[in-house]
């Protein structure tokens, strides 16, 4: 009786030691759960609107976000954790310098995690106010994503070459 209990939940036991000894094994579920006991649902938010990406690694810092909340390190280090590249300026960096407390922020995003760029950035930009700043003066994003290329073809067709980076600002 105890082989078929111990073999029937193995995966299941795994998952409990690889919580706190091994996070980059954890599944999926695992890294939700524990995101979500720590209180930061607004990262699981964000995560349920990215596909084909890994988030262990998020685990593995997931101290290191706790001690960093309130803080534009933090901010940075979660948005790259997610997949994401960013440029923060705060108020005081900008030029002319913007309104106090406020900053910009612009996320780029791979078209081939995010399938919907509006959902997505709007559950950014409550994780933002929620996790460091209460105020984000503007908010752009730009679109990074590759054209596949053309197989072989007869001759006379010449190859064409296209940007891969769209970029938009929302005011």
């Amino acid at each position: 009786m105890m082989d078929y209990i111990v073999t029937t939940y193995a995966t299941q036991f795994e998952d409990i030691t690889n919580k706190y000894a091994n996070p980059t094994e954890a599944s999926q579920e695992v890294i939700v759960n524990v995101v979500n006991e720590l209180g930061f649902q607004y990262i699981t938010n964000v995560m349920g609107t990215i596909t084909n990406f890994e988030f262990n690694s998020l685990l593995s810092f997931i101290s290191l976000i706790n001690l960093l909340k309130g803080s534009r390190q933090g901010l940075e280090l979660v948005l790259i954790l997610l997949g994401f590249d960013s440029v923060i300026t705060e108020w005081w960096e900008q030029s002319p310098q913007g309104e106090p407390w406020t900053y910009e922020l612009l996320v780029i995003m791979n078209n081939s995690y995010v399938t919907d760029p509006t959902l997505t950035l709007n559950k950014l930009l409550t994780f933002a106010r929620a996790y460091v700043y209460p105020t984000i003066s503007n908010y752009n994003y730009q679109f990074d994503f590759q054209f596949a290329q053309a197989g072989t073809a007869l001759a006379g067709f010449t190859r064409q070459y296209y940007p891969y980076a769209i970029s938009a600002r929302i005011s």
